[in-house]
């Protein structure tokens, strides 16, 4: 049977003639609708300018009523909403409420007791938001000589409400630190709905959030974005386990939008294009065409080279408008440093045309960029030879490709314990992604690491995050290597490697910002600065 589906309306009056001029004179309220019990899962989808919010909705097993009707308050005029099969999308528009709709035109696809559809949607560039859900049951009008009491069949007042998520408008004016007065609101209600799992959860986001308002009142807007860039790292780990959809949303997207908002400055460790807590090796014929190279303290040998923090080997060349920056440098024959050189002991065998500074004071950072890690997974990964995949982010195990095999990461967080990518081999992202390795990295010769040729990136939305040290014991010697990028490789990435050495093997062609433990700049490799940090 066909159900004629009538939209709500502010009051709905039944009138039943008696004759051609009487009307019925009993007054009565509209039967309650509120015999259903809904419970709502939400979703929020990005894959394009417009956010895509999506319904599952369910009616419990000891609901009394079949639900026909389900509303989503918005808090935006730009928005479209779509549903499933034979439920009729509308909308609400009053001065004090606006709702998208849905209603079922056919009782055999209510949804009974014990029920559940999924389908409902709403597409907006609104941000997401905690916004009401109404959900009303079906009955049929009773019959008889009355009116109904006027405002007792309006959907807002006779139905089942509960919150879930949907668009609304940005702030306008914009203020960041008001915004993060939302986003510390959103955590506590999200506590209180239990899409937050617990205080634990709750306290921490709080904490990113009331650090970051602190951070911009003190106009530090870098620290302010790294707190934040740590919220959207977080929400990644979280989500599925201490958040639901709902949380994850909220404060994904919303910190997002934040960080958007935001001016980006530049970082003090952004004009590094090699830099090292231990010591740096740039060898024969090694170019850095653009960045500083910098080790941070002086330590104890062994040192990659020459028994000093900072060899530059023969032939090697820095650029002028940087610095080189250690607390013992030796610049060995006919190499040539256009560079600002800063030191406290010198070795110069080749040729200096920067400035020479002396003393330096060490370390010259007590406070590193933050490292980011998390346990890998346990699903191991193998390309074959010239075979291709797609990888979508998560927590993997091993990852191993083999010669002319290209793996393409589709953009993301990834935990990995491994990366062994063979000869001729590809690493591409189709997205901003950050790889997080437990322990080795390696390439093979003729690799190619950086952006789809298609993906609208650079090196500095792709950064590597490698734990291990060298070998098993941690040693200067030990092999592999913590982290290898093979010969005649073409990099566009960003690789932090702070316990172990960082090798860029002769004749690659890099570009991003390369941190290590030690690093190591092979011969006739050639350096651009393009820095995540």
């Amino acid at each position: 049977m066909m159900r004629i589906h009538i939209l709500p309306i502010l009051s709905f009056m039944l009138f039943i003639s008696l004759n051609n001029n009487a009307l019925a004179q009993q007054v009565l309220p509209f039967p309650s609708a509120r015999e259903v019990k809904p419970q709502v899962l939400a979703l929020v989808d990005k894959r394009s300018e417009d956010f895509k919010y999506l319904y599952t909705v369910s009616n419990g097993q000891s609901a009394l009523q079949n639900m026909w009707q389900f509303l989503v308050e918005i808090r935006t005029e730009d928005f479209s909403n779509f549903g499933p099969a034979k439920w009729r999308p509308s909308n609400i528009k009053r001065p004090i409420i606006k709702a998208a709709t849905w209603g079922s035109r056919d009782p055999l696809q209510d949804i009974t007791p014990g029920g559940t559809l999924s389908g409902f949607g709403i597409s907006s560039s609104g941000l997401p938001s905690i916004v009401k859900f109404f959900a009303r049951g079906f009955l049929e009008p009773p019959k008889g000589e009355f009116d109904f009491i006027k405002g007792t069949n309006d959907i807002f007042f006779n139905s089942v409400k509960g919150f879930t998520i949907g668009p609304a408008d940005p702030p306008s004016p914009f203020d960041a630190s008001t915004f993060l007065d939302t986003l510390v609101s959103y955590t506590s209600q999200s506590l209180a709905l239990l899409w937050i799992a617990n205080q634990t959860t709750a306290d921490k986001y709080d904490g990113y959030f009331s650090t970051a308002q602190t951070q911009l009142q003190q106009a530090d807007t870098t620290a302010a974005r790294s707190e934040l860039q740590t919220v959207l790292q977080e929400v990644e780990q979280d989500s599925g386990s201490v958040l639901t959809s709902e949380a994850y949303a909220l404060l994904r997207f919303n910190t997002e939008y934040l960080l958007d908002q935001l001016p980006v400055t530049q970082s003090q460790y952004s004009i590094f294009s090699v830099f090292a807590t231990h010591s740096i090796w740039l060898k024969k014929n090694s170019t850095i065409l653009s960045g500083s190279v910098v080790v941070n303290n002086s330590g104890a040998p062994p040192f990659l080279d020459s028994n000093v923090e900072l060899s530059v080997g023969q032939k090697a060349t820095t650029p002028s408008g940087v610095e080189l920056k250690a607390p013992r440098i030796k610049v060995k024959k006919k190499a040539v440093v256009n560079s600002d050189v800063f030191y406290n002991q010198l070795t110069n065998n080749g040729t200096i045309n920067g400035s020479l500074n002396t003393p330096l004071s060490l370390p010259l950072f007590t406070v590193l960029p933050p490292f980011q890690s998390a346990p890998a997974g346990a699903q191991d990964i193998t390309v074959a030879k010239n075979d291709s995949i797609f990888l979508a982010p998560g927590d993997y195990g091993d990852i191993k490709v083999k010669k002319k095999g290209v793996i393409l990461f589709t953009g993301g967080i990834y935990n990995v314990r491994s990366l062994d990518f063979g000869a001729n081999t590809k690493m591409l992202f189709g997205g901003p992604s950050e790889v997080r390795v437990e322990e080795k990295f390696e390439t093979g010769k003729k690799t190619y690491v950086g952006p789809e040729i298609t993906a609208a990136m650079s090196a500095r939305d792709i950064v590597f995050y490698v734990a291990g040290v060298n070998g098993k014991t941690g040693k200067m010697g030990a092999s592999p290597k913590s982290a290898k990028v093979g010969l005649n490789n073409t990099v566009f990435a960003n690789f932090y490697v702070p316990n172990g050495t960082l090798w860029l093997r002769q004749k690659s062609v890099v570009e991003g910002a390369f941190i290590g433990k030690d690093v190591s700049v092979g011969k006739r490799v050639k350096v651009t600065l393009n820095s995540a940090f």
